[in-house]
């Protein structure tokens, strides 16, 4: 392990490697949040945020919260 302010000879393959190593942990860490379900009103926010949205003349929103 390469200590701050060492330098680092690493060879493109001892760097995909390490890429290799540390996304495979990462989905072993995450996999279960992956296949939770999205909670229902966080489905509906998402829902909304792709739907498009009419512009009001002058590009101002007309929301007056």
């Amino acid at each position: 392990m390469a200590l701050v302010g060492m330098a680092r000879d690493l060879a493109p393959a001892d760097l995909k490697a390490v890429r290799t190593g540390i996304s495979a942990e990462l989905r072993r860490l995450y996999c279960d949040v992956l296949r939770e379900e999205i909670p229902g009103r966080m489905a509906e926010l998402l829902k909304q945020l792709d739907e498009p949205t009419e512009a009001s003349p002058g590009g101002q929103d007309t929301d007056d919260a």
